[in-house]
C-alpha cells in the first residue's frame, strides 16, 4: 500500500508508520524476505541493514504544486514489488519501516526513531535495533554514515 498524506502531522504520520511496520511485520512477504536474508548469519540485524542498503533506493517525496506530499510505501509493498522484479524505492521513513518491519519479522526488537535535524521539526527517520550488548543501536540505510551514527538532533520522536 502506498499512502500520501497531504495535510498531515506528527500525529498522523506516526499513527500511518505504527500501522505500516505492524502489519509489515506480521506480512508473509516480508517474513519470507526477513528469513531469507538472515538465514545463517551471525548477526541477522547488520544482514537486514546491508540488504535494504543494497537494494532499496532513497527516492525524496514527492513534490506537487510546490508543497512535498508526505509519502509512505508499506512494507509489504515494498516486499511484494521486490519479489515481483519491480525495482524498489523510497525515502527516509519507508526505509525505516521496511528495516523495522524486517527485523522484528524475525524476533528482533527494533523501532522507527523521527528526528529534527535541521530544525526542531521532524525532517529525518531511521530504525533503531535492540542488541544485548549495545542497547538500542541506530541503521540508518539511507545514510553513508555507519551503523550506530545519530545525526545531531533538536528532536526525536520513538514511534
Amino acid at each position: 500500500m502506498i499512502r500520501r498524506i497531504k495535510n498531515y502531522g506528527i500525529a498522523d504520520i506516526l499513527k500511518y508508520m505504527r500501522e505500516f511496520t505492524d502489519a509489515g511485520s506480521r506480512d508473509e512477504n516480508v517474513r519470507q524476505l526477513a528469513v531469507s536474508i538472515t538465514s545463517g548469519t551471525l548477526y541477522p540485524s547488520i544482514s537486514i541493514y546491508e540488504w535494504v542498503k543494497a537494494h532499496l533506493t532513497y527516492i525524496p517525496d514527492p513534490v506537487i504544486n510546490g508543497k512535498e506530499i508526505e509519502q509512505f510505501t508499506s512494507p509489504a509493498r515494498l516486499a511484494k514489488d521486490f519479489y515481483d522484479g519491480k525495482p524498489i524505492g523510497e525515502d527516509c521513513d519507508s526505509h525505516a519501516m521496511f528495516v523495522v518491519a524486517l527485523n522484528q519479522a524475525v524476533g528482533i526488537a527494533a523501532r522507527v526513531v523521527i528526528v529534527g535535524v535541521s530544525s526542531p521539526e521532524p525532517d529525518h527517520a531511521f530504525a533503531e535495533v535492540l542488541t544485548s550488548e549495545l542497547g538500542w543501536v541506530a541503521t540508518d540505510t539511507t545514510s553513508a554514515r555507519p551503523i550506530g551514527w545519530i545525526y545531531p538532533y533538536y528532536t526525536r520522536i520513538v514511534v
